[in-house]
């Protein structure tokens, strides 16, 4: 039976434009690898999109006073126009708001609740004496405890030293809109029981050595060797994809956990029923992204697809390191970024796509300058590769 091929990419949070950090740690390795699977006639889908509901996404509604679907339409169609430009040939690019996505989403969330994977429970969530209401994780900014790094936001691995931050661990918290300290107050929420996948993800990570980078499969087992713990997915929210169980209908499916369900979601919207095809035994899924996106793809999916049970776990886990400027890595919310489309009104899109290509940072960090882009460009695309041709040419 022939194989089927599922590619992927990270969903890009659009609370803003393109940058290369985005192209080269997941679209354009995507990219490169669908178009491989193209010359070798493979049977492939290539899917991805836009998470709309991301927190930072929130954030710039917030600040500018609009609602938070207008930001991410805004920027999905500048993330598009980039895409375009760059000759990126997804089968699909879609976004979380799709009543496929939704539907999708809230029937795996009652399913997984049906098994006895998802329970509700108490926890503490930052609240904003302020604005008098719970706030995202992400709302929540301060110090990393461990190395000092000033912008750090809980729920998130530090940029600099990768440690987990919590809202216990994190120095001097405030609320991203109104800075003021927000506190912790006890609501109810539904848990992903991650600790009945346990055993199971370490059996299945470890096959994987040899096979994955060394970051994901690092990272994954020193998280599993810590001991998986029960993780909330539900916000009080006003902005997300409701939670379908009555009497919780105040309550959002949190981010994290409903966009990575996006990849099959997606791969529904765009094949319907034949998108188990892309899912089963016979299936080959690559999922390529940032390494910041590790524990995401390789402890909260696959436990997911777990609980489901009749869906395949990713194959190939392909996690870059960063690319970095000035010292530190591609930010935008430290305005530490260089834009795709400026570059592309600079360049001509084949040199973008072979020097981004060339200082990939697969097992590395990379330093991305101008100046190094034109020296790579003349010495290695039109000295080195140039001049080969051209004396093919005359043979």
């Amino acid at each position: 039976m022939k194989k089927k091929y599922l590619i992927t990419c990270a969903w890009p949070y659009v609370n803003g434009e393109a940058h290369i950090g985005h192209i080269v740690s997941s679209i354009l390795p995507s990219d490169i690898y669908k178009r491989f699977c193209n010359l070798l006639g493979r049977d492939s889908i290539y899917v991805s999109g836009a998470d709309m509901h991301g927190t930072p996404t929130q954030i710039i509604a917030q600040a500018q006073n609009k609602d938070p679907l207008e930001i991410a339409h805004y920027y999905k169609n500048k993330w598009i126009e980039v895409l375009k430009l760059l000759n990126i040939e997804f089968n699909l690019f879609t976004d979380t708001e799709t009543k496929t996505h939704k539907e999708v989403v809230q029937d795996i969330f009652l399913d997984l609740y049906n098994k006895g994977y998802i329970f509700k429970d108490k926890e503490i969530q930052p609240y904003c004496t302020h604005d008098k209401r719970f706030i995202p994780d992400r709302f929540v900014d301060g110090i990393c405890p461990k190395c000092e790094n000033e912008g750090v936001k809980v729920s998130e691995n530090c940029e600099r030293c990768n440690l987990f931050i919590t809202f216990e661990n994190i120095k001097n918290p405030k609320c991203k809109i109104c800075r003021n300290i927000p506190i912790l107050k006890s609501t109810e929420n539904f848990f992903l029981d991650l600790p009945k996948f346990q055993d199971k993800l370490i059996e299945y990570i470890t096959s994987k050595k040899g096979m994955w980078r060394k970051n994901a499969i690092d990272l994954s087992l020193s998280y599993l060797k810590e001991g998986l713990t029960k993780r909330s997915i539900t916000r009080d929210l006003d902005y997300g994809i409701s939670v379908p169980i009555k009497g919780y209908e105040n309550k959002v499916i949190y981010v994290w956990f409903e966009a990575l369900i996006g990849y099959y979601s997606a791969s529904i919207e765009l094949n319907g029923e034949k998108a188990k095809d892309y899912w089963g035994s016979n299936a080959i899924s690559s999922y390529f992204f940032g390494k910041d996106n590790i524990v995401f793809h390789t402890i909260i999916l696959p436990s997911i697809l777990l609980g489901i049970g009749n869906l395949s776990l990713p194959t190939n886990i392909v996690s870059t390191e960063n690319i970095i400027k000035d010292g530190e890595k591609l930010s935008k919310s430290k305005n530490n970024t260089i834009r795709a489309i400026d570059l592309l009104n600079e360049y001509k899109v084949d040199y973008i796509r072979f020097y981004l290509a060339g200082i990939m940072p697969e097992t590395k960090d990379s330093n991305f300058t101008i100046d190094n882009l034109e020296q790579f460009i003349n010495s290695n695309l039109c000295s080195n590769i140039g001049n080969y041709i051209d004396r093919k040419a005359h043979v």
